[in-house]
């Protein structure tokens, strides 16, 4: 009783008062963090890249398997359908360098629904993850290269041992990866 730890404002609160104030003031501290994740796992702006850098790890171990696809008009329809006709998943064309589409799934990825592609061929994969986005889905890290004839940029960037270039078309990203060196991943990307 000798030991006050209140300042004479609260003492001068009558004594249930003074208790409703101070639960009520312990909440709110308690709940700043719980709303702060709340908002955090439910924001848009979430960066999406390393969860795509996960997802092409899952792929590549046999964790995920991609729905068996035939050929690029069937992923098209098949992808674009998954996601009510919002998108369509930027589609190439490997097959000069023996590289052909193996299947295609939709994923959610930071709280944003990707259009994935997997193509094998050569001991190479190279999965392509088509989302709606911007030109700041690009990690900090990345290197921006200005395609002055296509007016494009692309944004080349790694992580252990998977390259990744990403380009806009529109609000439309994709984002290419796969473990082939750099320059060769870019020229595949800026062919298209």
């Amino acid at each position: 009783p000798d030991k006050v730890w209140l300042s004479k404002p609260w003492q001068a609160l009558p004594r249930a008062r003074s208790f409703a104030v101070q639960a009520a003031a312990l909440m709110a501290l308690l709940a700043i963090p719980f709303f702060s994740v709340h908002y955090w796992r439910e924001s848009p702006y979430i960066p999406i890249v390393p969860g795509i850098f996960q997802s092409y790890r899952q792929i590549t171990d046999g964790e995920i398997v991609p729905v068996k696809m035939k050929n690029l008009a069937e992923l098209k329809e098949r992808l674009t359908q998954r996601v009510d006709g919002q998108f369509a998943p930027m589609a190439y064309d490997f097959s000069s360098m023996n590289i052909h589409l193996v299947g295609g799934l939709l994923q959610e990825i930071a709280n944003r629904k990707v259009l994935v592609a997997v193509y094998q061929g050569n001991g190479l994969t190279i999965i392509c993850y088509t989302f709606i986005g911007s030109d700041g889905d690009a990690p900090e890290i990345a290197e921006m290269f200005f395609d002055a004839g296509k007016g494009m940029n692309f944004h080349q960037f790694f992580h252990t041992h998977t390259n990744a270039v990403m380009h806009l078309e529109g609000n439309i990203n994709c984002i290419l990866m796969s473990q082939m060196p750099m320059p060769d991943l870019l020229e595949l990307a800026r062919a298209k």
